[in-house]
């Protein structure tokens, strides 16, 4: 069956393979098919569903692509579009001040909910608070992210 789906999609030129949140289907999921590996450890994933999607900067285009549902701890509608995609085009070009992503001859606009403190400064000469800051997101990160094979937080 087809089911509707408003999701946010995060575009990872790091991931290799695309994903989506279990929680985010209605349909009926079989068992974990295989594992995946990223920044959160191992990470069961199930049989690709084919998916047919718009960006909501260009609703003329449609895209077809397979993608893994898998537990995303604390997101419900969303995709992650992973290197398997992006390769589908000659081309790919993250533009970041301008908020935009070039696949291949299109621009998509993107929009970021928290955009990224640009000046932060990772290196030798960080302050104490930032120091404190920086191991507060860590671990929160970790807190939040890394899961075992399982599903369970570890």
């Amino acid at each position: 069956g087809e089911q509707a789906l408003n999701a946010e999609f995060l575009f990872d030129s790091g991931a290799k393979t695309n994903i989506m949140s279990l929680s985010s289907l209605e349909l009926p999921i079989e068992e974990p098919t295989g594992c995946i590996h990223g920044v959160g450890g191992p990470q069961l994933v199930h049989k690709p569903i084919s998916c047919e999607f718009t960006l909501e900067s260009d609703t003329s285009t449609t895209y077809q692509h397979p993608i893994k549902p898998t537990s995303i701890p604390g997101e419900q509608n969303l995709v992650i579009l992973g290197v398997d995609f992006l390769s589908k085009f000659d081309s790919t070009l993250f533009d970041w001040s301008n908020h935009k992503l070039k696949l291949g001859d299109q621009w998509i606009f993107v929009t970021e909910v928290n955009p990224p403190n640009t000046s932060f400064d990772i290196g030798n000469h960080l302050s104490d608070t930032q120091k404190s800051e920086l191991v507060e997101l860590v671990e929160d990160f970790a807190k939040n992210v890394f899961v075992t094979a399982t599903g369970n937080k570890k």
